[in-house]
């Protein structure tokens, strides 16, 4: 499944949140079903919460490509997947959801989540984090997702620091604690601090002129970058 299909509902800032009971009460009768499932599904006793998450992830999955056989058309309407989360969970928890969908689709097989996922441990004991999970489920290569959950258990390392080792991978910018991406090649990086610096500078070029002249001010970005 493509994962631009899966965009979270955005609703408006002034509309009033829906409530359990409004959720159920809009049900149609697939969608109630569906409810009923994941309904039982989440009062399971699980031990693991990776498995409890990967288990409604399987059963996300299979909603989501169900069609009515008659008419062609999807079984459950509009905003469905918001509507299942708050009646699940109390609150909107749709983006959730979604995540449990990348990790049914990532490991599709429940001996391959078990092997890859659940025993998985580096050689301190280090296991994956439910965060972390999600984040390698958005690895397609299955090869590749292997070799970054054993660095990952290996290195000991946070989610935070795994989400920048799969940007850097993919080639996306990573972002830094002040919030602006920091390309993935120094070379981008330069080229895109020197078109923003000659846009800033272009912007203020009167209150700028005699203080500081626009290659002065790329050449001190470029060496502050270069020295972090």
């Amino acid at each position: 499944m493509a994962r631009g299909a899966l965009q979270t509902t955005k609703s408006s800032k002034m509309t009033k949140p829906m409530t359990p009971a409004q959720a159920l009460a809009s049900f149609n009768a697939a969608e109630l079903r569906l409810y009923e499932e994941l309904k039982a599904i989440c009062d399971l006793q699980i031990d693991s919460q990776l498995w409890w998450w990967w288990t409604v992830g399987q059963r996300m999955a299979q909603a989501y490509r169900e069609n009515d056989a008659e008419t062609g058309k999807r079984k459950y309407g509009k905003g469905w997947m918001e509507r299942e989360s708050i009646a699940l969970f109390g609150y909107n928890r749709e983006t959730q959801l979604r995540r449990a969908i990348y990790m049914a689709e990532a490991w599709p097989k429940k001996g391959d989540f078990n092997t890859e996922v659940i025993e998985f441990a580096g050689t301190g004991g280090n296991k994956l984090m439910l965060t972390q999970v999600q984040q390698l489920a958005n690895i397609k290569n299955s090869t590749q997702r292997q070799q970054m959950a054993l660095r990952c258990v290996e290195n000991g390392w946070s989610a935070k620091m795994l989400d920048q080792e799969i940007a850097k991978m993919h080639g996306k910018p990573r972002r830094i604690s002040c919030g602006f991406a920091i390309p993935a090649t120094t070379k981008r990086c330069l080229k895109q601090i020197c078109g923003q610096t000659d846009r800033f500078s272009g912007m203020y070029k009167h209150a700028w002129s005699g203080i500081i002249r626009p290659r002065q001010l790329r050449a001190r970005h470029c060496y502050a970058v270069i020295r972090r």
